[in-house]
C-alpha cells in the first residue's frame, strides 16, 4: 500500500500514515517497522508499507519503506555530521603527528564497514562480530566511524554497557588529542625566540 506520513512523534518513535482510498484511513507505525533512516521520517513524506491486522489495536503499518532519495540524503548528512566533522577536528592533531590523522581516517572507514557487516549479520541471524572486536577498532582510532555507523545504521545504540565503553574510548581519544595539541602549542610558543 502507499500513503503519506500525516503525524510523526520523533521523541516517541511512532506516527501515523494516511491512506486516501475513498475515505481517509490512518494507520499506526513504529520506528522499528521503518526501512530507512530516522532522519528521513517527516510529515508529508510518501511511503509504501504492508498492512498487518494481527495486532490487538487493529491494523498497523509494517515494513514501511521511505523514498530512496531521502534515505541517501539523510545517510550522507549523518555521516558528515558524525564522522567527517570529528575527523576534521582531529586533523588539528596534524600539528603534532600528521600520520595519526591518516590512521583515524583509515580506522574510521574500516570500523564503519565492520558495523555495517555486524548489522547485516544480526538481521540475517548469522554469527556476529564480537563487541570486543568492535571496541578494539574504536580504540585503534575508528571511533568517529563507529559514531557515524551507530547513528546512521541505528546499531549498538540501545545497549547501555556497550555505549558506556564506547564513550570512555571517545573521551580518552579526545582528551589525549587535546593534551597533545595544547602541549605542542605551548612548546612552540615557549620555544619562540621572538617571545623571550
Amino acid at each position: 500500500m502507499d500513503g503519506v506520513i500525516c503525524q510523526w512523534h520523533d521523541k516517541k518513535g511512532y506516527g501515523f500514515i494516511r491512506v486516501d482510498q475513498g475515505e481517509q484511513q490512518h494507520y499506526f507505525f513504529h520506528i522499528s517497522d521503518v526501512r530507512g533512516e530516522r532522519a528521513a521520517i517527516k510529515e508529508g513524506v510518501h511511503v509504501s508499507f504492508r498492512l498487518d491486522s494481527s495486532g490487538a489495536r487493529g491494523p498497523a503499518a509494517v515494513d514501511v519503506v521511505l523514498p530512496a532519495g531521502d534515505n541517501a540524503k539523510a545517510r550522507l548528512y549523518q555521516i558528515v555530521i558524525y564522522a567527517v566533522v570529528p575527523l576534521l577536528l582531529l586533523s588539528f592533531w596534524a600539528l603534532v603527528e600528521p600520520w595519526l590523522v591518516l590512521v583515524y581516517w583509515l580506522m574510521s572507514i574500516i570500523t564503519y564497514f565492520a558495523y555495517c557487516s555486524d548489522k547485516n549479520k544480526a538481521e540475517q541471524g548469522q554469527w556476529r562480530i564480537s563487541e570486543s572486536s568492535l571496541h578494539l577498532l574504536e580504540l585503534l582510532g575508528g571511533w568517529p566511524g563507529a559514531l557515524a555507523a551507530q547513528r546512521v545504521l541505528r546499531h549498538k545504540i540501545r545497549k547501555l554497557s556497550y555505549q558506556l565503553v564506547f564513550w570512555v574510548i571517545v573521551i580518552s581519544h579526545v582528551t589525549i588529542a587535546a593534551i597533545a595539541v595544547i602541549t605542542e602549542i605551548d612548546s612552540s610558543v615557549l620555544g619562540n625566540p621572538w617571545l623571550g
